[in-house]
């Protein structure tokens, strides 16, 4: 069994994986980061994205993710991957402002409108 891994070690690690996976081409999936860096808990997506976006705050990493076949992180090496995940980020913001609109407009729907001062 290998030690265990400071927070630190982890993001250092992540960065040294992420860097060696250059392009939309050569993904690594979060359960293969999450193996590497001895996270074995059960959502190992949610502390593996964390570890990313420390590893990409620390080091000014490039780094993109994709739902596509297979899944995972990649780092972005050119102009196109960059544009690919600025638009699927912004789709998800649209996703996420219409779900929020919708869950207003049913809660307006079911209890009434809001108190004043209240959206």
């Amino acid at each position: 069994m290998s030690p265990t891994l400071s927070d630190e070690e982890r993001v250092k690690k992540t960065r040294d994986i992420l860097v060696s996976h250059k392009g939309k081409k050569n993904v690594i999936s979060a359960p293969d980061i999450a193996k590497i860096i001895g996270i074995d808990e059960g959502d190992t997506h949610v502390q593996t994205r964390r570890i990313v976006l420390k590893a990409m705050r620390k080091y000014g990493i490039p780094v993109a993710s994709t739902n596509t076949k297979p899944p995972g992180y990649f780092l972005i090496t050119n102009r196109d991957e960059l544009d690919e995940y600025r638009a699927s980020l912004q789709n998800r913001i649209w996703e996420q402002e219409d779900r929020i609109r919708l869950v207003l407009e049913n809660f307006v729907n079911t209890y009434g409108p809001l108190d004043e001062g209240e959206e």
